[in-house]
C-alpha cells in the first residue's frame, strides 16, 4: 500500500521521487478533467496507467500526482525535466500534499463504487449544461472555462463518453478526505492492469 512508502521519513524516497517526477512525461497516462460549474462537484481529475510502465507503485504514483499538479496549475509550457525544477516541485508541492494525507479505511468495493458514481454525476451535469449550452464545435482545449469532459486536454463530446474501472480491482487506497461540504477525496485504485488515481477538488 501507498501508506506504507510515504509514512517514511522522506529522506527514504524522495530521491526517487525527483527521479520519477523527471521522467514522468515519458509514461502513456490517460488525464480526464471534468469540469462541471456546479457548487461543491465543479472538478474532477482521473488519471489512468497501464502498470507495465513502472518498476514500483512509488513511480506509478509520482508520475500520476505529476500529472494532476501540471494540469491544476497549468504548468503545460513551463515544465522542465531537470533536477532542478523537480527538487523544487517535489519539496515544495509533493512533501506538502502528502503531508496532509489522512489514509482512511475504505474496502475496494465502496471505493471503486465512489469513482463510478462520482463520474456519472459529473457527467450528468455537464449532459444538463450542454443541454442549454450547446457547443457548434467540440475543439476546445483545456484550460479553458467552458464546463465539460476534457480527455488529454481536449474536450469530448459527453454524449460518446464512457468510463469503466474494469474488473479485477487489486486494492483500492483513500489517501486524503476534507468532509467540510459535500466532502473531497484522493483515491488509488490498482487493478490487474491499471493505476488510477481520482482527485477531488475544493
Amino acid at each position: 500500500m501507498l501508506k506504507e512508502i510515504l509514512s517514511q521519513d522522506p529522506s527514504l524516497f524522495i530521491e526517487d521521487a525527483k527521479n520519477y517526477f523527471m521522467n514522468f512525461q515519458t509514461k502513456l497516462i490517460t488525464g480526464t478533467i471534468f469540469y462541471s460549474m456546479y457548487e461543491y462537484e465543479n472538478f474532477m481529475q482521473i488519471y489512468r496507467t497501464n502498470k507495465n510502465q513502472y518498476s514500483n507503485l512509488l513511480e506509478a504514483f509520482v508520475s500520476l500526482w505529476a500529472n494532476s499538479l501540471i494540469d491544476v496549475e497549468e504548468w503545460h509550457n513551463y515544465y522542465e525535466p531537470s533536477y532542478e525544477f523537480a527538487n523544487d516541485v517535489i519539496t515544495n508541492f509533493f512533501l506538502r500534499d502528502i503531508n496532509e494525507y489522512t489514509y482512511r479505511t475504505g474496502t475496494t468495493e465502496s471505493l471503486s463504487n465512489y469513482i463510478n458514481q462520482s463520474v456519472q454525476r459529473r457527467l450528468d451535469k455537464v449532459s444538463i449544461y450542454r443541454e442549454n449550452n450547446p457547443l457548434i464545435q467540440y475543439d476546445q482545449a483545456y484550460p479553458n472555462s467552458i464546463p465539460g469532459i476534457y480527455v488529454n486536454r481536449l474536450i469530448v463530446d459527453e454524449r460518446n463518453y464512457t468510463f469503466s474501472i474494469g474488473s479485477g480491482v487489486l486494492q483500492a487506497e483513500e489517501l486524503w478526505f476534507y468532509d467540510n461540504w459535500a466532502g473531497y477525496k484522493q483515491i488509488l485504485l490498482e487493478t490487474e492492469d491499471e493505476y488510477m488515481f481520482l482527485i477531488e477538488s475544493i
